[in-house]
């Protein structure tokens, strides 16, 4: 994939507990943010802010948000990898 997993912590958005897992792009990191989802849930979108961009999705009741400062081609072909069957 050309992502290495570099580390994780339990991270807290929103009062809520979430996964944070840490990935490595060259000289960028990836940050995968993973929680269940619930009703409050939101459809597939990119954005850019602040400098980062943004994936998020929802699949198999889990919710998934990606962050990083790396290219957006870079960055879609990470999400891509992750949603792979």
């Amino acid at each position: 994939m050309g992502f290495p997993l570099v580390g994780g912590r339990l991270e807290y958005l929103s009062g809520r507990p979430v996964a944070a897992l840490v990935y490595q792009y060259q000289k960028h990191t990836i940050n995968l943010f993973i929680w269940p989802a619930g009703a409050d849930t939101t459809a597939a979108a990119s954005r850019f802010v602040r400098g980062f961009h943004v994936d998020q999705w929802v699949r198999d009741g889990m919710t998934f948000w990606v962050v990083s400062d790396a290219n957006e081609a870079e960055l879609t072909r990470f999400v891509r990898a992750l949603q792979a069957p």
